[in-house]
C-alpha cells in the first residue's frame, strides 16, 4: 500500500484518538459538575458535545474517502471498517453524555434528596471515566499495546458499572414504596443514570471492535474474558 494511505490512516487514528480526549474530558466534567451542583459545568459539556458530533461525521468522510481513494485490501480495509463502527459507537457515548448532562442539570436542582445515592452515582461515573481512558490509552499507543487486554479491562469495568447500577436501581425502587408522591421524579433519575451504564457498554463494543481490527475473528468475545 502507498505511503500516503499510511499517512491517511495515521491520521484517522490521530482524529479519533482526539476525539477520544474531548469525550473524555467531557465525562470528567459531568462528574465535576455533578459533585458541585454546578449547572454552569453541564452547560459547558452540552456546549463541548455539539462541535464533538460534527467531528464524528468528519471521521467518517474521511474514511469513505480514504477506501474509496486507495481501495485497500484484507487488513487495512478491515482497519477502516473498523474506524467506520468506532465513530457510530463513540456517536452513541456522546448522546448519552449529551443527555445524562440535559436532564441530570434539572433534577439536581429540584428539592427532593438525592445525597443517599451520592456516594454510588460518582463510583458510576468513575467506570465510565476508566473504561474511555482505557480505550483512550490504546489508541494513543496502538502499534504497541494488545487489543485482548484492553478487551479484558474494560468488560471489567462494565461489569463494575452493571453491578453499581443495580444496586442504584434497586435502592432507588425502594425508595419509591415509601415515597410515592416523588415516583416519577424518581424513575427520571434512574432513566438518566442509565445513560452512564450505557457509555460502559458502548465502551465494550469498541473494545471488541479494536480486538477485531488488531487480531481478526469474531467479534463477540465476551465469553474469552477468563481465558
Amino acid at each position: 500500500m502507498l505511503p500516503s494511505y499510511e499517512h491517511k490512516l495515521i491520521e484517522i487514528r490521530e482524529m479519533i484518538s482526539m476525539l477520544l480526549h474531548d469525550i473524555l474530558l467531557s465525562s470528567k466534567q459531568s462528574l465535576e459538575a455533578f459533585e458541585n451542583r454546578d449547572r454552569d459545568i453541564y452547560a459547558s459539556v452540552q456546549s463541548k458535545i455539539k462541535t464533538i458530533k460534527a467531528v464524528t461525521d468528519n471521521i467518517d468522510t474521511k474514511t469513505i474517502q480514504t477506501i474509496a481513494l486507495f481501495g485497500p485490501e484484507a487488513n487495512e480495509l478491515r482497519d477502516l471498517i473498523v474506524y467506520l463502527k468506532m465513530t457510530n459507537e463513540i456517536d452513541r457515548i456522546v448522546d448519552s453524555i449529551d443527555k445524562y448532562c440535559k436532564r441530570f442539570c434539572d433534577y439536581i436542582c429540584d428539592t427532593y434528596n438525592l445525597s443517599p445515592f451520592n456516594d454510588p452515582i460518582v463510583y458510576l461515573h468513575t467506570t465510565t471515566i476508566h473504561t474511555l481512558e482505557y480505550i483512550y490509552d490504546f489508541m494513543m499507543d496502538i502499534e504497541h499495546c494488545n487489543a485482548h487486554d484492553l478487551y479484558r479491562k474494560v468488560v471489567i469495568e462494565e461489569s463494575i458499572n452493571d453491578d453499581i447500577f443495580s444496586i442504584i436501581e434497586k435502592d432507588i425502587l425502594a425508595l419509591i414504596m415509601t415515597n410515592s408522591e416523588h415516583s416519577m421524579e424518581y424513575i427520571n433519575v434512574l432513566g438518566t443514570l442509565k445513560n452512564l451504564e450505557r457509555i460502559a457498554d458502548r465502551g465494550v463494543s469498541i473494545a471488541a471492535l479494536l480486538v477485531y481490527a488488531q487480531k481478526g475473528g469474531e467479534l463477540h468475545l465476551r465469553s474469552q474474558i477468563g481465558k
